[in-house]
């Protein structure tokens, strides 16, 4: 009997410490996440259909490339511009702008993709560095001289990386949520730009907290382990009901 009521105590006590856990994660308290971002281009790939790609900017946020001599627009350029930000968990913020200018340029000279490594430097609630790199692919058209067909687009993924991090003592993911024009209400994949213009659009993230086990599953954990201690009492009431009538 002695050793039966240990054992309820130390059921009642999981079950207690289950509840409490619950209870705290219930009542977490969102968290001011604050510093800044910034990108750099890297990694261009001409592709077989470009002998001679010319393009400048590896390593900076502004990247151009094609031939442009004989044109009169420059080169194809992108750029982009990081931000400050002061954000909560859970909470949507801009990680910076993107802006695309479409020249006219000689064929054969291009680049099919070039990949933005983004930087995000946490500064407040802990000093943390993190960083994703996402390919933007290049469509260039020959030209007709019609605008509309004429007109070149650059293509964003569809899917980012959600690199996963401790932060402050917090498990969180960085969620990539895309690139927008309505303050990240919507998203879209692709810039479509007419020759000798530009277009603009902004990334946007959010820093999610990466949940604790459910309350559900860590009470059905917690009352399953006091089923057990039930069941275990009326077995050993029933054995010394029976030795005592024998």
């Amino acid at each position: 009997m002695f050793q039966l009521n240990l054992y309820l105590r130390n059921v009642l006590s999981t079950i207690v410490v289950t509840v409490t856990a619950v209870s705290w994660s219930a009542q977490a308290q969102a968290i001011t996440i604050a510093g800044s971002s910034s990108g750099t281009w890297i990694n261009p790939e001409a592709g077989a259909e470009n002998p001679n790609p010319i393009f400048s900017g590896v390593g900076t946020n502004i990247f151009q490339w094609g031939d442009p001599n004989g044109f009169g627009t420059g080169s194809n350029k992108l750029s982009f511009s990081g931000n400050s930000f002061s954000t909560s968990n859970d909470s949507l913020f801009k990680l910076g702008d993107l802006t695309y200018f479409n020249g006219i340029t000689l064929a054969g000279t291009l680049i099919n993709s070039v990949s933005l490594n983004t930087l995000i430097n946490v500064a407040i609630p802990t000093l943390l560095d993190q960083n994703f790199t996402s390919k933007v692919k290049l469509s260039t058209t020959l030209n007709t001289g019609a605008p509309d067909l004429d007109a070149d687009s650059i293509f964003f993924p569809n899917r980012f990386p959600s690199p996963t991090f401790n932060l402050d003592g917090t498990l969180t993911r960085l969620e990539i949520v895309g690139f927008s024009k309505d303050g990240g209400a919507t998203t879209f994949s692709q810039l479509r730009v007419f020759e000798g213009k530009s277009d603009q659009a902004s990334l946007y993230a959010k820093f999610v907290t990466v949940p604790e086990p459910s309350y559900t599953g860590l009470h059905m954990l917690a009352f399953s382990s006091l089923g057990g201690a039930y069941v275990l009492k009326r077995k050993l009431r029933r054995q010394k009901l029976v030795t005592s009538k024998g």
